[in-house]
């Protein structure tokens, strides 16, 4: 009783000694607890704490002048739930639950001008069912959420970022049937998830300004994980990596240039895994670099890479390996220089890779190894440049029953090549090249080892 006198005495003579001020305290002990406070005017500063069963706490702080909102709210026990909203002022907002069936939803709307800097929110949860929404505004924003329980979902949406160029958000969730989704817009954008756990998901869409950025991390480690990013208008730069059954990972990066540059990186091991990388840089100015690599351990894995843009600076770089039975690849890259690797093991492998160029110095190059049975090899290139055009391939089998398919276009009369080589080792493998080109050098080199094999070349 004497100390929450001393606390009442405190609150008080600070508030006289300030009268932009606004400040509340509560601390509630037992069970069925609830406590409301709204404050409005002043800078508002706010703490709660409950420890106990049932308790709620609302807080809502509005219209600080010259920075300022300020909220914490600590609860343990069981069915918290916990709400605050804060505007007006730069803003700051720490929820701590630890228990059963927490929920927690923070709105932060702020700005107070010049060099901008926090919304500021940390949500940590402890516990089965915890859910956290916060939505963030006009400050340069800054979120990190962690759950540990089961069931846990969290819902961060950031907003306009400016000045400095900041939206940074992470999130870390232990336990199982998780689900992240981050939205970033405005600034340059930066989010990292974690997941732990079965049945994961996690969803990050980013949008920032051509000033570079726009970088994004998944870690999934369990079974039936599932991660969607989609970045644009940034620098683009993502990493997924997966551990466990049918992962699916999607991952999209569109880039406005600034002298482009998009780059994707995938890892999953384990069964029936889905990749899909989608990479486009529009010009203004040649734009084009595009990198993606996947690499799948397991059985049933699929990858789909797509490159786009058109450059004379140009790239586009892919490579698949993947390693199980059943494992299929398809990649697509246009207009860089292209160059692509698919290694495959395992029996009844499907690669098939287009490249595309008809920049001032056209490239192609392709590799295809694979190693096992039944495996469908498809590559088919295309070089449309009067001054330059080279289309390189290779494609090396492994085992009996093999199918090799390689197209090869180079369509301008002065410069120029067509090169390709396929190697069979093995029994009933079949090889079929075609060329086409208009006075440029076609190279043809098939080798098969083996018997019953079969192999067929035109060139035109």
């Amino acid at each position: 009783m004497r100390m929450l006198t001393t606390l009442a005495v405190l609150l008080a003579s600070t508030t006289l000694a300030s009268a932009a001020s606004n400040e509340s305290f509560i601390v509630q002990a037992g069970s069925n607890n609830h406590a409301i406070a709204g404050q409005t005017g002043g800078n508002n500063n706010q703490g709660t704490v409950q420890l106990g069963r049932g308790n709620s706490a609302v807080t809502a702080q509005s219209g600080a002048s010259k920075k300022t909102n300020e909220s914490g709210v600590l609860q343990v026990g069981v069915q918290n739930g916990a709400v605050a909203l804060q505007t007006g002022g730069n803003n700051t907002q720490t929820t701590v639950q630890g228990g059963v069936r927490n929920f927690a939803v923070t709105s932060q709307k702020g700005n107070e001008g010049k060099g901008i800097k926090p919304n500021d929110s940390t949500t940590a949860q402890f516990g089965a069912f915890n859910g956290s929404i916060v939505n963030q505004k006009d400050g340069n924003n800054k979120q990190t959420t962690l759950q540990v329980g089961g069931s846990n979902f969290a819902a961060t949406s950031q907003d306009n970022a400016s000045k400095g160029k900041n939206n940074t958000s992470s999130t870390t969730q232990l336990g199982a049937f998780n689900s992240a989704l981050v939205g970033q817009t405005g600034g340059n954008n930066n989010q990292n998830t974690l997941s732990v756990g079965v049945g994961n998901f996690a969803a990050t869409s980013q949008t920032g300004g051509t000033g570079r950025k726009n970088e994004s991390s998944t870690l999934q480690f369990g079974g039936f994980n599932r991660s969607i990013v989609g970045q644009v208008g940034g620098g683009n730069d993502q990493g997924t990596l997966q551990f466990g059954n049918g992962n699916l990972s999607l991952i999209g990066q569109t880039n406005g240039s600034w002298f482009a540059s998009n780059s994707a990186l995938t890892t999953q091991f384990g069964f029936g895994n889905r990749a899909v990388t989608l990479q486009s840089a529009q010009s203004p100015l040649f734009s084009v670099n595009n990198n993606a690599s996947t690499f799948q351990v397991g059985k049933k894995n699929s990858a789909i890479t797509l490159q786009d843009g058109t450059g004379i600076l140009a790239s586009n770089d892919s490579v698949v390996a993947q390693f199980g039975d059943k494992n299929s690849a398809l990649v697509s890259q246009q207009n860089g220089r292209n160059g692509q690797a698919t290694i495959q093991f395992g029996d009844r492998n499907s690669a098939v890779t287009l490249q595309k160029t008809a920049s001032a110095a056209g490239v192609n190059a392709a590799a295809t190894v694979q190693a096992g049975s039944k495996n469908r090899a498809l590559t088919s290139q295309l070089a449309a440049n009067p001054l330059a055009g080279v289309n390189g391939s290779l494609i090396a089998q492994f085992g009996n029953g093999n199918t090799a398919i390689a197209s090869q276009t180079g369509l301008q009369p002065m410069i120029g090549a067509n090169t390709q080589a396929t190697v069979q080792v093995g029994q009933g493998n079949f090889a079929v090249t075609a060329q086409n080109s208009a006075t440029v050098s076609n190279t043809s080199v098939t080798a098969q080892f083996g018997s019953h094999n079969v192999a067929f070349t035109s060139q035109h």
